[in-house]
């Protein structure tokens, strides 16, 4: 809890927009309360606060939309840009972390390059 300050609670909801344009689910979703909706290839990445998160998930199946995900995380408000060596030591700390058995959750707030995530990853 020493670092909440470096993050605020968002929800996020992953919706694939099945038989019907994303626009149109997109404004569902924002008169339902979305902060922010992000359209790829079909699949909607939609952003509110927690406390929305259940009723706008209601909405959006409601519309027909097949729901991917819906999960409460914590966003970081800044970003720390690592270097290699850096990058490679948290990446190791985190996978150790998720490991434990009393972890449920990590979230940090690190910058990491893809090839390093890559590299890490082979």
């Amino acid at each position: 809890g020493c670092v909440a300050w470096l993050f605020e609670p968002q929800g996020v909801i992953s919706a694939r927009a099945e038989g019907q344009e994303p626009d149109d689910l997109a404004l569902i979703a924002i008169e339902v309360g979305a902060e922010d909706v992000q359209i790829s290839d079909g699949v909607l990445e939609i952003t509110a606060d927690p406390k929305n998160l259940e009723e706008l998930r209601r909405a959006l199946e409601a519309s027909k939309a097949h729901i991917i995900s819906s999960e409460d995380l914590m966003q970081p408000k800044t970003s720390v840009a690592l270097d290699e060596k850096g990058a490679l030591q948290s990446l190791r700390l985190l996978d150790r972390l998720e490991s434990l058995d009393d972890v449920q959750r990590v979230f940090f707030n690190a910058d990491i390059p893809d090839e390093v995530m890559e590299k890490f990853e082979g």
